[in-house]
């Protein structure tokens, strides 16, 4: 009898296991999407490409948004859908962008996809920052939920970062930004895309002092490639020299 009874409970137990584990794998009968980055305090997910960190030769650049579905996995590919949202976007569909709707998918048993699109380089771009706006919305195959809305900003030049400068103890001043500083310092740092020097190794550590002393010494040593490089003197696109616009705040 004792033998009979645990072997019900573990059925029972199993049972339960099952269905809780099912239940979480699949969210019922619902398949929602949403963009992987996700909104913080209310502020939208954000991107910025520029053309200026590509080769002149190109015209066309496809930007893949990283979208995530949740729900029961298809054996096909799934169109998803969008659209723009006009209060956001300050860029001409067909001029600035396009976007194929029918390139939107969620491949077939796979939770995760891209939204797919295709930025233009103008000549307006070289002094334009250009902004875009869109929503995954719900449709027959997926209910849009959580994070929906992405601002995407894209240019022909190098517009200041927001991580330019962030007021912290931990973050140097390099002086206030102008393109040609800003080219300047992520070639010195080995930066290529744009992207935030001091948001990769070496200068992610978990040790406070030690991080602030290796990006002034950064600083410090950017300041010597400016008076020794081969191009130097460099002159900033308003006629000063870079040298004498570093300054600590």
């Amino acid at each position: 009898m004792k033998k009979i009874n645990l072997i019900m409970v573990a059925l029972l137990f199993h049972g339960l296991f099952s269905c809780t584990q099912d239940d979480t794998m699949t969210y019922g009968d619902l398949n929602y999407i949403y963009f992987e980055e996700e909104a913080v305090d209310g502020v939208f997910p954000s991107t910025y490409f520029s053309f200026v960190f590509e080769e002149d030769a190109l015209t066309e650049k496809m930007l893949e948004l990283p979208v995530i579905a949740a729900g029961k996995l298809a054996e096909n590919d799934r169109l998803f859908s969008y659209q723009i949202v006009d209060s956001l976007t300050t860029a001409v569909e067909g001029v600035h962008f396009t976007i194929d709707p029918a390139s939107q998918i969620m491949p077939a048993n796979a939770v995760e996809g891209n939204l797919l699109v295709k930025l233009l380089k103008t000549a307006d771009m070289e002094t334009v920052e250009y902004k875009l706006g869109l929503e995954i919305v719900s449709s027959d195959l997926f209910t849009a939920e959580m994070s929906t809305v992405m601002e995407i900003s894209f240019s022909n030049f190098f517009a200041e970062p927001d991580w330019w400068y962030d007021g912290s103890y931990y973050n140097p001043s390099l002086g206030a930004f102008t393109q040609v500083k800003g080219l300047l310092w992520l070639e010195f740092m080995g930066v290529t895309d744009g992207s935030n020097p001091w948001a990769v190794p070496p200068f992610i550590n978990e040790w406070g002092y030690g991080e602030r002393a290796k990006r002034q010494l950064s600083r410090e040593s950017f300041i010597r490639w400016l008076e020794v490089s081969p191009g130097a003197p460099y002159y900033d696109e308003n006629g000063e020299l870079v040298l004498d616009t570093l300054y600590e705040s």
